[in-house]
């Protein structure tokens, strides 16, 4: 269970749930003082399955941020999901899961591996070389 890893590493008391709800409101205009990998450790989590897919994850911040929905919906809609993307596939506490055969839809769904990045130090993924 990621909860008390969370906790610990965001600074989240023992009473507050552990999502994106957890975090302070930002003032009106302004962006979150929290990272992308924090929104999206926090937006997994906080899900009930406890995985999403990227546009599960893009929706859950643009939905608790209106900076997000703001910024983004009016340029390219595509550039929260670009940074997202890349975040998922930069950290290895982000783990892929792919889609079942009964389960229509695109993308695989993105779960929380802390286990990784604790057990064996890994921060980053390391880079495939050619």
């Amino acid at each position: 269970d990621a909860g008390p890893y969370l906790r610990r590493q965001l600074g989240i008391p023992t009473p507050h749930p552990i999502n994106l709800y957890a975090l302070p409101d930002p003032l009106p205009g302004t962006k979150p003082r929290a990272t992308l990998p924090v929104l999206i450790k926090l937006a997994i989590y906080g899900s009930a399955q406890g995985m999403l897919t990227l546009q599960q994850i893009c929706g859950a911040i643009r939905e608790r941020f209106r900076f997000f929905w703001e910024q983004f919906h009016l340029e390219a809609d595509d550039i929260l999901d670009r940074s997202i993307r890349h975040v998922l596939s930069l950290k290895t506490i982000y783990k892929k899961i792919p889609r079942s055969d009964q389960d229509p839809g695109q993308g695989c769904y993105w779960a929380l591996d802390v286990d990784a990045e604790i057990k064996y130090g890994l921060y980053k993924r390391e880079r495939k070389r050619r």
